[in-house]
């Protein structure tokens, strides 16, 4: 369950055990202008597959929507890098595969980026760089 309350942002529960149901805590946050926050949730799904969203509620029109980041779960690290733990415009995760595959998100427009070739073989940090250096304000 994904839901949104004024003045605390965005919220999720995992209702696997709805007797039960466990709070899932953002992966990563960021502020943005108008001194609201993006949070990034990474949900369980099925065996240790995660599905990474970014909920988005829009004041103007009351309105909440909930887009998936990735086409299907993924198997991804959840490891909190210095990029996910500090107040960054930009998060760089991992994929769980043999060549750990970057997956970037930008927490701004809450969308993900894909990646040059020559980028995705870079350490978490030049990779941040370059995102700062070549994204759209």
């Amino acid at each position: 369950m994904v839901g949104y309350t004024q003045d605390q942002g965005m919220f999720a529960y995992n209702m696997t055990i709805p007797q039960s149901p466990k709070q899932e805590q953002p992966f990563a946050e960021y502020q943005l202008e108008d001194e609201s926050h993006t949070s990034l949730f990474l949900l369980k799904s099925s065996g240790d597959s995660v599905q990474v969203i970014i909920p988005k509620f829009n004041a103007n029109e009351r309105a909440m929507s909930v887009a998936p980041l990735m086409e299907t779960p993924q198997l991804i690290s959840q490891q909190v890098t210095k990029s996910a733990a500090a107040n960054s415009r930009f998060v760089v995760m991992r994929m769980r595969d043999v060549k750990k595959t970057p997956v970037a998100i930008d927490m701004k427009t809450g969308s993900k980026i894909e990646l040059p070739e020559d980028i995705k073989s870079k350490a978490n940090g030049e990779i941040l760089t370059w995102l700062k250096n070549n994204q759209q304000k």
